[in-house]
């Protein structure tokens, strides 16, 4: 579970290669005429047209349908809106959803004046229908475009829900998490009442009858062709005189309303902010369906300050640009990410100078997914009262750190806390061999630290929204090993459907990790307790290597579920096992099962990823693995934790069943096999097992 960071340079004195770029990528460049073959860009070009299609912000036109000129137009401006959309420099795979917000904002106010293709010769018509595909074209139709387009984005892009939220919120729409909800509730509509399962409906929705890329030509009528040729000469007319209304009306209006503050969350902050930048106003978090790092206020002493705002923004496209198409600076911006600061980083050049960038494990290292939000702009005071201007920006799932100290310059882009009240309640605002200081969400009214080892809480003054920093001795323990040993955050938030206090760690990263407790008596199928209670504490003083391992992940949350405690061959006193899991960024996760033992290292003695086990998806787990009897010989140990009735274990043929704990015979000369191992639960139903 080690984070694998690449090694830093065997030469420190070496500077490290300087990227250049242009500066900062620009976003409303006219789009190329032509989009080179075998580019990202080609490769989803259908995908995204396809979603323009459907998302299309006009309740009036059909979505399909042989012979109707409304789908015409829809054809045409499906694709007009995605031409529009593209930006005119080169993307890269991991920019698709960028790509894709680009549209569905674009999509909720396309082009009305698009003439269809291929004018009067011929009329689009996608591939004839059928009753099902009827009832879920209709149904669609009648959907508010923001219903429609979380439903796409669900059924079509099969994207999780934080990543649709997230789409629908850079596209400006309101409440985008009820959006989502009622596109999934939609979905589920159809499957009960229309019968039409939600494979069906995905199966439908990627065919040739909602595919503007694929369609027939078929003759107008002699009338159409007529009228058209008539129409030539007034239709040139009318361009002309309404080049110079849309001039006069259109443009204002566009000025007022950029697609960048669309939604509720830009409100009232004062000073306008530059190109590429939002601002979120003081109490916008308190009309937030969701409480995120997306409705926390913009706050800092320097968020006026044009110069350092931008330099942040231009120091993370820079990053982008640099790193695009180059495999050795994304290695180099992703090896330079140890907590410990010592890395030295990939050096980027902006307009105003050199900026070392650094980027978490994974992350990805492309330009914010639209407008970035202003975080934070202020000034830090740190060890031997040194000051570091701090400038903090994000989108829809990453965070940005831009730091000036003195003439060093760094910008840290690492994953944002995940959507909700208790994990976005703070980030780390100082760097890594700093002194801890915390930015915290508006609905924290408390924030208290101590370390790892236990001990009191130490109340921190909060100011402005930013922490005092936390005492020295809550950083590490004087027997931790050289193992992580804090800080830990207790946090206590009101107005945000959170009633008791809960447990943060900080493990050297931006965003904090949310650290809970079960057990032996529960499952994870139940509520956890936080980590501050007694059992918790001690559980979680034993697993300090364990949590700096994780550090290079970026955990949201990290679960501790005793899963079994008891006596092993050859100790006397209680060994403990523990199923340890990580809830990481981008959906994945890591589990560790982890024995405890007296005076010992904690130890994992099985691993797995991306996995449901010790998860309320899996609330009963099996765990096996071979144990070194201290007296001597090798014992094959078998428990469980949850709703666990039986165990089975078969060693070379020799069988034997059990529940609770299973303690195979000494082997003398080390592990032996093959070793099958079987659980299953009251009802005879399979359990997984971790081993």
């Amino acid at each position: 579970m080690s984070s694998g960071p690449a090694e830093p340079p065997s030469d420190p004195s070496t500077e490290p290669p300087v990227a250049r770029s242009a500066g900062a990528v620009p976003d409303r460049l006219p789009v190329p005429s032509r989009v080179r073959p075998g580019t990202p860009t080609q490769r989803h070009y259908d995908r995204l047209v396809r979603v323009a299609y459907l998302v299309l912000a006009d309740s009036t036109e059909p979505l399909a349908g042989p012979g109707r000129r409304a789908t015409d137009q829809r054809i045409a401006r499906a694709h007009r809106v995605v031409r529009w959309s593209l930006p005119w420099r080169q993307v890269t795979d991991d920019e698709y959803l960028w790509l894709l917000a680009r549209v569905v904002r674009r999509a909720a106010n396309p082009p009305r004046f698009t003439v269809a293709l291929p004018g009067h010769w011929g009329r689009p018509v996608p591939e004839e229908d059928d009753p099902q595909s009827d009832r879920l074209l209709a149904a669609l139709t009648t959907l508010p475009t923001p219903v429609r387009a979380g439903y796409v984005l669900l059924v079509v892009e099969q994207l999780p829900p934080r990543d649709a939220i997230g789409v629908l919120h850079e596209a400006g729409w309101p409440d985008p998490v009820v959006q989502v909800a009622a596109g999934a509730a939609e979905r589920q509509r159809l499957a009960d009442t229309e019968g039409i399962t939600p494979a069906r409906q995905r199966h439908l929705l990627t065919g040739p009858l909602t595919d503007p890329m694929t369609v027939r030509l078929r003759p107008p009528d002699q009338r159409t062709v007529r009228w058209a040729r008539l129409g030539r000469l007034a239709a040139l007319a009318t361009v002309l005189l309404a080049t110079v209304a849309v001039t006069a009306t259109l443009s204002p209006r566009l000025a007022r309303f950029p697609p960048e503050v669309a939604g509720p969350a830009v409100d009232g902050t004062g000073a306008p902010a530059p190109d590429g930048i939002r601002r979120v106003g003081d109490q916008a978090w308190r009309g937030a369906a969701r409480l995120s790092l997306a409705s926390w206020p913009t706050r800092g002493s320097r968020t006026d300050d044009t110069a350092l705002v931008t330099a942040a923004l231009d120091s993370w496209l820079a990053l982008a640009e640099a790193t695009a198409g180059d495999p050795a600076a994304r290695t180099a911006a992703h090896g330079a990410t140890d907590p410990d600061g010592a890395a030295a980083g990939l050096a980027v050049r902006t307009g105003t100078g050199v900026v070392t960038a650094f980027a978490a494990p994974k992350v990805p290292v492309t330009a914010p997914v639209g407008a970035a939000h202003l975080v934070y702009a202020g000034e830090l005071t740190g060890a031997g009262g040194s000051t570091a201007t701090v400038a903090v920006l994000a989108d829809v799932s990453r965070v940005a750190v831009f730091r000036t100290a003195g003439a060093d310059r760094s910008v840290r882009i690492e994953p944002a806390p995940a959507a909700d009240a208790r994990a976005a309640s703070a980030i780390r605002l100082s760097a890594p061999t700093e002194p801890a200081r915390y930015l915290v969400a508006p609905w924290v009214r408390q924030v208290q630290s101590r370390s790892l080892a236990g001990g009191q809480w130490h109340e921190l003054a909060v100011r402005s929204g930013v922490t005092d920093p936390v005492p020295a001795g809550h950083h590490a323990a004087a027997d931790s090993g050289g193992c992580w040993a804090g800080p830990l955050l207790r946090m206590q938030v009101t107005e945000a459907g959170v009633d008791r206090p809960f447990t943060l760690a900080d493990l050297g990263r931006v965003p904090l990790s949310r650290l809970s407790y079960l057990s032996p008596q529960r499952d994870p199928g139940q509520s956890v307790d936080d980590a501050d209670t007694p059992a918790g504490a001690r559980a979680w003083s034993g697993l300090g290597c364990l949590a700096g391992e994780l550090s290079g992940h970026a955990p949201h949350s990290v679960l501790a579920w005793e899963v079994w405690a008891g006596t092993l061959p050859g100790r006397a006193d209680e060994v403990r096992l523990t199923c340890v899991r990580a809830e990481l960024p981008r959906d994945a996760n890591l589990v560790a099962a982890v024995l405890l033992v007296p005076d010992a290292p904690a130890r994992a003695v099985a691993t797995a990823a991306d996995t449901r086990l010790c998860s309320p998806l899996a609330p009963a787990v099996a765990v096996a693995w071979w144990w070194e009897s201290p007296t001597g010989g090798w014992h094959h140990v078998t428990t469980s934790g949850g709703a666990v009735a039986q165990l089975e274990v078969t060693i070379r043929g020799q069988r034997q069943q059990g529940t609770g704990l299973l303690v195979s015979a000494a082997h003398p000369d080390g592990p032996v096999g093959p070793v099958r191992v079987r659980a299953t639960d009251q009802a005879g139903r399979a359990v997984a097992v971790l081993d």
